[in-house]
């Protein structure tokens, strides 16, 4: 039992106050990595050594950011928390979405070409700097993976050796630790299972970054799941009020049409909950009109001649939502390699005709909300409700997917 704890002992001598006593961190000569938060440089690290320290602050020289005329290496103070000054450890209380300014140069972790899943924190390095951003496809194995970088909102194709696994520095203990996965990210997919996305999840990143709430969030890694559920379900859902808002006049149109054709009537909206709300912006959809391109999702993209009443029950898809099987082998690679994100619907057509060519079964029902839902069904009996996993079930277990 350690001096001064309850229960007995004597009272905590200077020396062991000393020896327990967090050492300084970040010293003169070593090396570390600043983040900038400048615009347009947000999330990247830029190395350098330290040259002197302070209280509060280091001055670090940097090893590729010059002066304004470009004659030598830019000095800078950076602020650094307390506890890098050897404050105790027991008083910091680090916040869910805190990153920190300044750090060691982290280790290096040997990239293994197929251990980079979607959604993985990495960083990338470009323009003499690493930037912090996650896988965005699929094409584990690749020799190029695109990277999303969610402080400055936009992705890039990376080669491996330009890419590191992203690790963070506690900052009290001097252990770094893998970031891991992109909550947004995880949790997205777990609404997918529920909620049809009506645009892609760079939109809803985009959207929900530009809310007022945000502030909650503060920064893209926070791991207060709670917190990333709440925001991103309002989203969505705003998402999908704004599409089917878009879709209404289309829905009078079709009605519209009906009528003037002696088409028999469509039942209105508010008549009958179960009515059936679809891709291309029409109810029930009868006539051969060609229509735009819609903002709904891809998972919602079929028409159908028939209304649809009753019950919620699964349903073959018909001619008028896939063509027919037909061989169509590339659309499973390229919907896998993060072509599917974009919401492309000839390519999930062309998917969707290659897993009837391969006897599968594709099926779909209105669900709650009147929302067009799909199901797919191997030839062993196993269903889907995603299209990228049966996708990539379909590439793991079947090289030759023709």
């Amino acid at each position: 039992m350690g001096p001064g704890v309850a229960g007995g002992g004597s009272p905590p001598t200077t020396k062991w106050r000393q020896r327990c006593r967090p050492k300084k961190k970040l010293r003169v000569n070593e090396r570390v990595e600043v983040r900038s938060h400048e615009d347009g440089l947000c999330g990247s690290w830029h190395q350098g050594i330290v040259i002197a320290c302070g209280h509060r602050t280091r001055c670090i020289k940097y090893d590729h950011i010059l002066v304004d005329d470009g004659s030598e290496s830019m000095i800078e103070h950076v602020e650094v928390p307390p506890v890098v000054d050897g404050v105790n450890y027991d008083e910091v209380q680090q916040c869910h979405y805190y990153r920190g300014s300044i750090r060691q140069l982290p280790p290096y972790v040997v990239i293994v070409p197929w251990n980079l899943p979607y959604g993985v924190c990495v960083d990338v390095y470009h323009k003499e700097a690493w930037w912090e951003g996650v896988i965005f496809d699929h094409n584990d194995g690749a020799e190029e993976r695109t990277v999303f970088f969610p402080d400055i909102g936009d992705e890039m194709l990376a080669k491996l050796c330009n890419i590191r696994i992203t690790m963070t520095w506690n900052e009290a203990t001097e252990h770094w630790h893998r970031r891991g996965h992109w909550l947004f990210l995880e949790v997205i997919e777990e609404y997918e299972h529920e909620w049809p996305l009506p645009v892609s999840v760079e939109q809803i990143w985009y959207d929900l970054r530009d809310r007022d709430d945000f502030i909650k969030i503060k920064e893209w890694t926070s791991i207060d799941r709670a917190l990333w559920q709440d925001l991103i379900l309002q989203t969505i859902s705003n998402n999908l009020m704004v599409a089917l808002q878009d879709a209404l006049p289309h829905l009078v149109m079709s009605r519209n049409l009906g009528e003037s054709y002696g088409l028999p009537d469509i039942p209105d909206m508010d008549r009958d909950p179960e009515a059936e709300i679809v891709n291309e912006g029409c109810v029930g959809s009868r006539s051969n009109l060609t229509r735009g391109p819609s903002r709904l999702p891809v998972e919602m993209d079929a028409q159908a001649k028939e209304p649809i009443h009753g019950k919620y029950d699964w349903r073959p898809v018909g001619p008028d939502m896939v063509p027919g099987a037909g061989p169509c082998p590339n659309a499973i690679t390229l919907y896998t390699g993060g072509k599917g994100t974009k919401y492309n619907h000839s390519l999930v057509e062309d998917v969707r005709k290659h897993l009837l060519y391969l006897g599968w079964k594709v099926e779909f029902r209105v669900d709650k909300g009147d929302i067009l839902k799909f199901c797919y069904i191997s030839p062993g009996g196993k269903c889907y409700h995603s299209v990228v996993k049966v996708c990539l079930d379909i590439l793991g277990t079947n090289k030759d997917t023709r």
